[in-house]
């Protein structure tokens, strides 16, 4: 019977490494790829992006077999699991600021959010009217001086000029082409903004604060995936009878190739038409791709830093959809603005979080 015993615990012990070693073989080529694929240009090689969405599945399995292989004292397992964690780190970097926050209150403010056309995200049966005025409410709390918004859902310089003064802003600059929208207490140069748009995908403009300089703004908005729910569903595994696993699979597979190439494409235009390194600049907007991105990697080249990053907390969470962890929505700066605070406000009415940078500009 002990025999019995012992044969049954070695066969459990046995099966419980394979899965393991399994496991950590999959983690492990999953976190080379990772490593690989923000220096994978998406617009010539699409499907390479797909290992960004997956680095915080990887980096939580990563440390799940670290914790069974230590209690199972596997450590050359362990050894070999740490190395695989060790790739994953400039992937964290990237994702997971370990900075601290301070107050400022002399310090100028930006907000970015992607309002969704102001649908309500939510409940999905309210007017798109009470959505704005809970957006109204929600800057009147954050009080920033300049409001970037993606998606903006206003057709007519009427629209915007209605929607600025809700807001207390002076000044406001609608890009029906991109429906990307600026709204500042400073000057807007609208000039400068009809002479630099950047295809569909955005424009830039100067802000003039007076007392404290002028800086270049970039306000983007890169191609979404356009996955509907249904096809969220199926991803995870709510599958119905009547639909045809294989087309709708195919579908999905179109849509992320789509997807990637086409933002690869749009970021070769942005980084050619971004302002000068002379000049004070912000670039922010939804990006709709990860840190571990190649877009993510060719902002950095450029000279920009992630303000998150610099002075940001925690994961950053700015996608509010049913696929969890993405931070996709930026503020990025160069070396000419100096960020102090970076916040994440957790809001409804939107699949996303607005973004608020505190900075002071260079002079």
């Amino acid at each position: 019977m002990a025999e019995k015993n012992k044969k049954r615990k070695g066969c459990f012990y046995t099966l419980k490494t394979f899965l393991l070693v399994c496991l950590g073989i999959i983690v492990t080529i999953g976190a080379v790829c990772c490593a690989i694929c923000p220096h994978v240009p998406t617009a010539d090689f699409p499907y390479a992006a797909l290992f960004g969405l997956a680095f915080w599945p990887l980096f939580f399995a990563d440390m799940f077999v670290i914790a069974v292989l230590l209690i199972s004292r596997s450590y050359r397992a362990v050894i070999f699991m740490l190395l695989s964690a060790a790739v994953l780190v400039p992937g964290l970097l990237r994702s997971y600021s370990f900075s601290s926050r301070a107050r400022d209150d002399d310090a100028l403010k930006i907000m970015s959010y992607n309002v969704g056309d102001f649908w309500d995200y939510d409940q999905k049966t309210r007017d798109k009217e009470i959505v704005k005025e809970e957006f109204c409410e929600m800057v009147s709390v954050e009080k920033p001086d300049i409001v970037c918004i993606q998606e903006a859902g206003l057709r007519n310089d009427a629209s915007a000029r209605s929607l600025a003064e809700k807001i207390g802003m002076r000044y406001y600059y609608l890009d029906v082409s991109s429906y990307n929208a600026v709204f500042s207490k400073y000057e807007i140069d609208i000039a400068a903004t009809n002479n630099t748009r950047l295809n569909n995908s955005g424009f830039t403009t100067i802000i003039d604060t007076k007392h404290n300089g002028r800086f270049a703004l970039v306000v983007l908005h890169l191609t979404s995936f356009n996955i509907t729910s249904q096809e969220i569903d199926y991803i995870n595994g709510d599958r119905q009878d009547t639909i045809d696993d294989r087309s709708v699979a195919k579908g999905i597979l179109k849509k992320l190739y789509d997807g990637f190439r086409k933002r690869g494409e749009e970021m070769n235009h942005v980084v050619k038409n971004l302002p000068k390194d002379d000049i004070p600049c912000i670039v922010c907007g939804d990006f709709n791709e990860t840190p571990l991105s190649n877009t993510y990697t060719r902002m950095r080249n450029a000279g920009f830093k992630d303000s998150f990053i610099e002075v940001g907390k925690g994961l950053g969470v700015t996608y509010r959809g049913r696929i969890p962890l993405l931070r996709i929505d930026y503020i990025w700066h160069n070396d000419l603005i100096v960020p102090s605070r970076f916040d994440v406000v957790k809001y409804k009415n939107s699949d996303h979080n607005p973004v608020v940078m505190s900075f002071h500009i260079v002079r």
